[in-house]
């Protein structure tokens, strides 16, 4: 897929194949024994993770700075909700900084943007 860009008055629109799938397994990588998923749009060092789902995120939270790494990606970045913003401070406190510098818009709501950094 080709990237490319469309700009008019009212919009600039980019479109980039840099998106990563993350499927995590039990430690046999068994495909009947699926744990979670997410995605990481990549941007440059900045990975926007979205789509988490299950508990395999946290679960492999020990290995997320290799994740990144291996990716190139200096921080993973996001809108959640406040209390998953909480959920994520307290289950990577070990491995990862995380910090909401700012809150936005998403969807017409109100969310935190959280911003996490391998430790």
């Amino acid at each position: 897929m080709s990237s490319f860009e469309i700009n008019d008055d009212d919009l600039h629109i980019e479109v980039e194949s840099k998106l990563q799938q993350v499927r995590i397994y039990d430690r046999l990588g068994n495909p009947d024994n699926y744990k979670s998923a997410f995605q990481i749009f990549e941007y440059g060092d900045r990975g926007m993770a979205y789509s988490i789902n299950g508990d395999g995120f946290y679960m492999a939270r020990k290995h997320l700075a290799e994740v990144m790494q291996r990716l190139g990606l200096a921080t993973l970045e996001g809108y959640v909700s406040d209390a998953h913003a909480k959920l994520i401070t307290r289950m990577l406190r070990d491995t990862c900084e995380v910090t909401t510098p700012q809150r936005g818009e998403c969807a017409g709501r109100d969310f935190p943007w959280i911003v996490v950094r391998p430790i």
